[in-house]
């Protein structure tokens, strides 16, 4: 008898620890492969997710639900980068990656695919193409949006309402506003009151408030009478609506202003740093790019014209002393001090000296520096990687990085990649686009 509950317990130890390891490997690989979805590395992303099944014992633990649709969801942003607009004679179309035609050049505009449909407009009207051409729309709105969640924000005759992916009216085009689909709820505005709605039409928050932002993490900024809180899926308002400014919950803490002065919030409402930092100019404070809050466990502050970061307790782990800071990206920041930019660890580290012009944050190991007029790309120890030579550069996504060059007096455009060779020419004026750039790379290679 004993001898079975010892092993009982044994066994149970073991699988608490075994789902302790589980559940650690797998926000630690679902962490990263969120955040390389949204920074548009969907390559990287999907490795991140496939990861979750191979790293982090699945076949003993069930794996959780929405791997497998992060997975489709990074196959189907591969795919859809595979298709490049192509343009001629003022129309476009798109061809694949092996500069095959998929849908003629017809339309007056085109937009890149997303989520496996493009919009596209002709005589003024929009609507959608799916992959292979087909329009599962007529060309009938006035302007149309991405999907999200299945649904696509539309506009026709000033009314917003939203289609599936069928092309089927399923919320009625009566908003005067609409925002996009994120946790289930999309915000609309109507009679000049902005509220929430579900998936089926349904108001589940009256249209009540001046103002209104998407959901993230369960809760959603609002206005009323020029003063900000939140609110959460109910439409309970789970902070009073006091604030002068307000920003999205990111990492659990969301920043908020109060006479001139900034600080954060958790999801109770409770302030968890004291309201004493500055609106933030060296924080490029104004308009918020979903970077303005915590970010890889951090946040920048400014007090008294500097700026420094702050952890979630509020204890400032860098000082106040820079004139410009950004966010932490891979490990490092960008900051400026007597007009000179460098980078800096978590731990405020100068780990690359502050004597660039200018510099761009790290992205897929190199960052972006400019030095006497010319750009170039360092790594993360500082060191030269491709020669400070382009009259300006882009960091690196996917591998290729947009980089510009004067030519016979003018400026042209094209990309690189992470050895320094130039995969399109610079051979590009400023109407550059990277689908256009593609389709006409191909033309001059066939054209030889």
């Amino acid at each position: 008898m004993k001898k079975s509950v010892i092993l009982l317990i044994l066994s149970l130890m073991f699988v608490c620890v075994y789902a302790q390891e589980y559940s650690i490997c797998y926000r630690t690989y679902h962490g990263k492969g969120v955040a390389a979805y949204k920074a548009g590395n969907y390559v990287k992303a999907k490795e991140y997710f496939q990861a979750i099944r191979k790293a982090c014992v699945p076949k003993d633990i069930p794996e959780k639900n929405d791997v497998k649709s992060w997975i489709k969801k990074c196959e189907d942003a591969i795919d859809d980068g595979k298709l490049k607009i192509k343009m001629s004679d003022y129309k476009y179309g798109f061809i694949d990656e092996t500069g095959k035609e998929v849908t003629p050049c017809k339309y007056d505009d085109a937009k890149d695919f997303f989520g496996g449909f493009a919009r596209v407009e002709l005589n003024d009207k929009w609507g959608y193409i799916n992959r292979t051409g087909k329009e599962i729309t007529p060309l009938k709105y006035d302007y149309v949006n991405d999907f999200s969640e299945g649904l696509a924000r539309v506009k026709l005759n000033g009314k917003c309402g939203y289609i599936d992916k069928t092309g089927k009216e399923v919320i009625p085009l009566k908003y005067d506003g609409a925002g996009t689909f994120l946790e289930g709820l999309a915000c609309v505005k109507l009679n000049d009151k902005w509220g929430y709605i579900n998936k089926t039409g349904k108001e589940v928050v009256p249209c009540k408030y001046d103002d209104a932002a998407i959901f993230l993490g369960g809760f959603a900024r609002v206005e009323l009478n020029g003063k900000y809180g939140y609110i959460d899926k109910t439409g309970k308002e789970v902070t009073p609506l006091k604030y002068d400014d307000a920003l999205p919950f990111f990492e659990g803490l969301a920043r908020v202003c109060l006479n001139g002065k900034c600080g954060y919030i958790d999801k109770t409402g409770k302030e968890v740093t004291p309201l004493k930092y500055d609106g933030g100019e060296g924080l490029g404070i104004g308009s918020w790019d979903g970077r303005r809050t915590f970010f890889e466990g951090l946040a920048r502050v400014e007090l008294n014209g500097k700026c420094g970061y702050i952890d979630k307790t509020g204890k400032e782990v860098v000082p106040c002393k820079y004139d410009y800071a950004r966010d932490f990206s891979e490990g490092l920041a960008t900051v400026r001090l007597n007009d000179k930019y460098g980078y800096i660890n978590r731990n405020g580290k100068e780990v690359i000296p502050l004597k660039y012009d200018s510099a761009w944050d790290f992205s897929e190991g190199l960052a972006a520096v400019e030095l006497n007029d010319k750009w170039g790309f360092i790594d993360k120890t500082g060191k030269k990687i491709i020669p400070l030579k382009y009259n300006f550069a882009l960091p690196f996504s996917e591998g290729l990085a947009h980089v510009m060059n004067d030519k016979h007096g003018y400026d042209k455009r094209g990309y690189i990649d992470k050895t320094g060779k130039e995969v399109i020419p610079l051979i590009y004026d400023d109407d550059f686009s990277l689908g256009i750039a593609y389709w006409e790379f191909l033309n001059l290679k066939s054209s030889k």
